[in-house]
């Protein structure tokens, strides 16, 4: 953040918005998010990118915060190896950004982002049917898990530019991330009551 703060300069589109808005309240300018909001509800593409950002910001509550407590009293595998899986997932998805994904570019958008969901959805079955004690199977989850996170992560970003206005991509952002952590906070604590219930759900 710091080195973006001192090295990063503003965008072309950023110094037009902030010099039409010099002169303009704060009032007015929170006043203006009534008319993004409208255009995000009018349009479909962006409804679509909504929804995606909510299931994708759920899944990544849900794993961080209840894979180790799944992995510990569930499978019964030890504390000690719990930091390894983030540590082999960062390093896959480091090896597949730097020597993957200009093969994976040379596909369509939908059949890659189809498989990157089929990943997320077999590392969920595996982990679920991965008998107790068993890191192989832990491994699998996680080597799948990262698989679907490289393959659908970058696309959706890639959507909220294709279907945002540039002239107000930054408010239409802003109400988007907004919305995404208004409707996704509620299921942590869902989430920690049916875990409560049984770590199965």
């Amino acid at each position: 953040f710091i080195i973006l703060f001192v090295c990063g300069t503003e965008t072309e589109q950023g110094r037009i918005r902030m010099r039409e808005t010099k002169d303009v309240s704060w009032i007015s300018l929170f006043k203006g998010y009534g008319e993004v909001f409208r255009k995000i509800i009018s349009s479909p593409q962006m409804v679509m990118v909504a929804i995606f950002m909510v299931l994708s910001n759920i899944s990544n509550v849900t794993i961080g915060s209840f894979f180790g407590l799944y992995v510990t009293q569930k499978l019964g595998i030890s504390e000690q190896f719990i930091p390894l899986f983030p540590m082999v997932r960062a390093v896959i998805m480091l090896a597949f950004y730097l020597f993957l994904q200009s093969f994976v570019n040379r596909f369509a958008f939908r059949p890659v982002i189809r498989v990157g969901f089929v990943a997320y959805i077999l590392s969920h079955v595996a982990l679920l049917l991965c008998p107790p004690q068993t890191l192989s199977g832990v491994f699998v989850y996680t080597l799948l898990e990262a698989i679907g996170a490289v393959l659908v992560g970058p696309r959706k970003e890639s959507l909220a530019a294709l279907f945002v206005d540039r002239q107000d991509r930054a408010r239409v952002n802003a109400l988007l991330y907004v919305i995404m952590i208004g409707i996704t906070s509620p299921f942590g604590w869902l989430i920690g009551v049916l875990s409560g219930m049984n770590r199965m759900l």
